[in-house]
């Protein structure tokens, strides 16, 4: 039944999540990636306090996780890769693996909830909603959602002039 077909996507979601290892990665793709976020932070998020509640959604390799250290706000990661969940747990980030949709924790939570390159990943329109639903859930009154996805009308014209990592 659902049940049965829920559960045989959650176990396709997690193997796919851990063939993402800390390794690939480029270094084109790492600048632009740390461009776009202390961008993001300047022209959209500056009234964040310290220490405010931050809940990212796919941190892989950590450069979100980064910028929100530098700012003192309090980061929490949802990854379902092992290996860069690992990595970003050595070097002392809270990261719970998890695959996502749903979020599971408490709900009004966060100030901000994140996620970069994430939702095209996921299997159908459902799936998008139900993580719509599950991050205003946990989302404090008043927060924001930031979500980064890629441009379809755009992709193909750029597609020659980066090199992309998916």
């Amino acid at each position: 039944g659902e049940a049965v077909t829920t559960l045989e996507r959650k176990l396709e979601l997690k193997a796919a999540a851990d063939k993402y290892t800390y390794s690939d990665t480029t270094s084109l793709g790492n600048r632009r990636k740390a461009t776009q976020i202390e961008a993001l932070f300047n022209e959209f998020l500056p009234s964040l306090a310290n220490g405010a509640e931050v809940l990212e959604i796919g941190p892989g390799r950590g450069e979100f996780a980064l910028e929100c250290q530098k700012r003192r706000l309090s980061y929490t990661g949802l990854e379902p890769s092992n290996d860069l969940r690992t990595r970003l747990e050595e070097v002392g980030y809270r990261v719970i693996n998890q695959v996502v949709p749903p979020i599971r924790l408490e709900s009004n939570q966060f100030e901000l909830i994140h996620s970069y390159h994430f939702v095209e990943h996921l299997g159908s329109y459902a799936e998008v909603m139900l993580f719509f639903e599950e991050a205003f859930r946990v989302l404090k009154p008043g927060g924001y959602i930031s979500v980064i996805a890629p441009n379809y009308l755009t992709l193909g014209s750029l597609f020659f002039r980066y090199e992309y990592q998916h």
